[in-house]
């Protein structure tokens, strides 16, 4: 939220810099961000008047102004067609500097001289308006600078309120703040309006059909209005927050917006059809267009403003499009309301819109202050868009349902010893509840008498003594209450082991060149269902529509990371992420409520980078599996086999495995992406994923580690080439090659796999190299050879292998 140092002093006269005045906010609660300075270089640039315009003798568009500076009459020539006596001007002497850097200097213009310059918006820096010189209110004294005179020196703050300090979202709100911390009287914003206005006897009934969702509606007719642009001074206040000023009668309702933190909404009163307006929930397939130019379906949920032909607005959220401001609007009923924060909350999201009213309402809004900012609305119509004729409505239309009582809280002083570790006054104490709007009853003198603290109805999020804690803590300042030293345990805290196997397994991988990344754990359910096509898990109330399921996998949002990164040229990618996914007891996402699973996901694309021996390649299937099995050994996991079975769907099943323990324990699976997914991504070649379960590198019991001697002798190498069924894997064969526990067996790995001429139909020939080795001694080619018949032996009894 942006916050004008200018107004806010305006409201609450502190002595302050906005360096101080951001310092002592955020050491009470409401951060500050940052601080933009925003300055008008208009050295030089003063308010002047035009006593006299006449047309330039040997031009036809250019006039010659007689204008009072001040300090003098001064002749300067002018080209703007709304140069005319009586207007209050910028008028820039000689030797003044532009924004632009122009410097004025006498100069005569088709023999007319002129000494100075008549300066519009765009020349100032203060507006797009190029089309005239600036016109300014005739109430700033001439010769008084520009700057002094509209306040073009300002700073402005970026502020940060947490979510239950809905008061905080306007000035008057933080400016309450300010007075309180400084000891100075708060100046509310003037309200009342000159009593020479006449009044219409014009009233808009209302009505409120749903009472829980709407506590009080107020509405006024005003007649006898003319759409023009605000004067300058409020919009360069809007501007300076970032609000787009429109014309008066709409920058009206968003400058009380921004000064009370109140919502209004002006209607154009000739576009209401009927005599009176409802507020009521939509009825089932309602739709109505709102502001935004959109049409949108209502639910039955949705609180709206009616009248006799439907919908006018979204009850606290968006007016609608056929009642809008236009320029030849005249009439207009102004709605003041407070609308019940959860139901606004609630179609604010479903419809995904989201305005400056709805974070209001949501937040909360002091329900008593709907009447004071329809009054300020009124001064600043009549004021900015009135006339003679203009009249407001002698009755308001409100409706009001029963106020809540009062909230009171039971709090003692010595509640801020126990819970802040300080000693703090008990008259400071009180002193800081009256300050920030509390009253406070008295019990007794002691510091254990309960006191009686009535909260302001601003203050929604007050509920308990720790809250008024808070209050004096914030008072005092959080900066001055001591630290204690720390107490260290010397018990071992529970999950040490545990996290410092996670720190080591993100070591290793970090070590390993991959980036940790960092994800919601929910995603869209058109990207998950990508992946897991399986129902999830949806969410209620969701933080907005592309976060609205748990997710099941870890591979979904890592390969949009991927793709992200490829799209902006980064496309050699190492991802991985620890986090949980969402299953239901059977490990599928469907059950009553989910298990949470803790895995570690991986995603590799791109290419190995080259250096002097090695050419840059294309990562393929084995760079990442040689990752996994190094991570999988660190941890201690052994015995790990590989299959193609129980693959999930977003793997190409022809590159893919899923990988289990020496108990045959599932860990996860790896494998390329299969390739609808990599041409829907726009990935030019396959990214490597995998997905693995943490718990067996977490959670296995300790084993200790044995130093076991290198090799001294050694090693034979044997080439074998074995007849096998078709359907056979090498990952059973080398299984039961190393279960038999044969004499001198060192290793065997697969070199190749063939089928086609020369082998039988329904078998292939499998490649294997094994390896020997004797720890005492050389071993003989008889002994190897004898080992290795061992070896074919057994694997004819097993899968019926015979010698090729």
């Amino acid at each position: 939220m942006k916050l004008s140092v200018a107004w806010l002093k305006s409201l609450a006269p502190v002595a302050w810099d906005a360096d101080e005045i951001a310092r002592r906010l955020t050491l009470a609660g409401l951060e500050i961000e940052g601080i933009e300075r925003r300055r008008v270089a208009a050295e030089g640039v003063v308010v002047g008047r035009v006593l006299e315009a006449r047309p330039h003798p040997n031009a036809d568009k250019l006039r010659v102004a007689r204008v009072d500076s001040g300090q003098g009459v001064l002749e300067i020539v002018c080209g703007a067609p709304n140069c005319r006596a009586g207007l209050t001007v910028a008028l820039a002497m000689i030797g003044a500097r532009l924004p632009g850097g122009l410097e004025i200097k006498r100069a005569k213009i088709r023999g007319e001289e002129s000494f100075g310059m008549l300066c519009s918006g765009t020349e100032l820096g203060l507006s797009s308006d190029s089309d005239g010189i600036l016109e300014l209110d005739a109430s700033l004294l001439v010769g008084q600078s520009l700057q002094a005179a509209l306040n073009l020196d300002d700073d402005v703050l970026d502020a940060s309120p947490t979510a239950n300090r809905g008061d905080l979202l306007s000035h008057l709100g933080v400016a309450r703040e300010l007075a309180a911390l400084a000891g100075v009287a708060l100046q509310r914003p003037e309200t009342l309006w000159p009593t020479d206005h006449g009044t219409t006897s014009a009233v808009v009934p209302v009505r409120v059909s749903s009472p829980e969702r709407c506590g009080r509606y107020l509405g006024r007719v005003i007649e006898g209005l003319r759409v023009a642009p605000s004067p300058l001074w409020m919009r360069r206040r809007l501007e300076s927050l970032g609000v787009r000023p429109i014309n008066g009668l709409v920058d009206v309702t968003n400058y009380v917006l921004m000064e009370y933190g109140q919502p209004l909404h002006a209607f154009d009163l000739d576009a209401l059809h009927g005599p009176s307006i409802e507020v009521r929930c939509a009825r089932p397939g309602e739709r109505m267009s709102t502001l935004d130019g959109v049409e949108r379906t209502l639910d039955v949920v949705d609180l709206l403003v009616c009248d006799a032909n439907g919908p006018v607005a979204l009850a606290g959220i968006m007016g609608g499009l056929d009642s809008e401001i236009r320029e030849t609007t005249t009439r207009v009923f102004l709605e003041s309301a407070h609308f019940e924060p959860t139901g606004v909350r609630a179609t604010s999201r479903r419809l995904g819109l989201r305005s400056e009213s709805s974070q209001r309402f949501e937040r909360g809004v002091d329900p008593e202050v709907t009447r004071e900012a329809s009054d300020r609305a009124v001064r600043l119509f009549l004021e900015v868009a009135g006339g003679p004729e203009t009249v407001v409505s002698s009755v308001a239309s409100e409706v009001r349902a029963p106020s809540a009582p009062r909230t009171f809280v039971d709090f003692a002083p010595s509640h801020t010893r126990r819970r802040l570790g300080a000693s703090i006054d008990p008259g400071t104490q009180r002193v800081a509840l009256g300050r920030f709007g509390f009253e406070v009853e008295v019990g007794g003198e002691a510091s254990d008498d309960p006191w009686k603290v009535g909260v302001p109805t601003w203050r929604s999020d007050v509920a308990e003594s720790a809250d008024l804690v808070e209050e004096v803590a914030r008072f005092v300042g959080f900066d001055v209450i001591p630290t204690p030293p720390a107490r260290i345990s010397s018990n071992t805290r529970v999950g040490h082991v545990r996290e410092a196997r996670l720190r080591a397994v993100r070591g290793l991988l970090l070590d390993a060149g991959f980036d940790q990344a960092l994800n919601y754990p929910f995603l869209s359910a058109e990207l998950l269902g990508r992946f897991d096509t399986a129902e999830t898990w949806r969410l209620v109330n969701p933080l907005s529509d592309d976060l609205r399921v748990l997710r099941t996998t870890l591979i979904a949002r890592l390969v949009a990371n991927a793709a992200h990164n490829t799209r902006h040229d980064q496309a050699d990618v190492r991802l991985f992420e620890t986090g949980r996914v969402f299953l239901d007891a059977t490990g599928q996402p469907h059950a009553a409520e989910p298990r949470e699973v803790e895995r570690l996901g991986l995603v590799l694309c791109g290419h190995v980078p080259a250096h002097w021996s090695v050419a840059r390649r294309a990562v393929d299937f084995y760079d990442l599996k040689g990752v996994v099995e190094g991570l999988l050994q660190q941890s201690g996991v052994d015995g790990v086999t590989w299959s193609t079975q129980d693959l999930p769907g977003y793997l190409h099943p022809g590159a893919s495995a899923s990988l289990r323990d020496a108990r045959g324990v599932s860990l996860g699976v790896l494998g390329e992406l299969h390739p609808s997914l990599v041409r829907h991504f726009g990935f030019e070649q396959a990214p490597i994923v995998a997905e693995l379960d943490l718990a067996p590198m977490l959670d296995g019991e300790d084993t200790p580690r044995r130093f076991v001697d290198f090799a001294r002798f050694p090693v034979v190498r044997r080439d074998l080439a074995l007849l096998v069924e078709r359907g056979l894997s090498a990952g059973r064969v080398l299984e039961e090659i190393r279960a038999a526990r044969i004499d001198y067996f060192d290793d065997a790995t697969v070199f190749d796999v063939y089928e086609g001429e020369g082998v039988s139909e329904g078998k292939k020939s499998l490649g294997l190299t094994l390896t020997w080795r004797a720890s005492d001694r050389t071993l003989t080619d008889d002994e190897v050879t004898r080992a290795q018949a061992r070896v074919v032996e057994c694997l004819g009894a097993a899968f019926g292998a015979t010698l090729r």
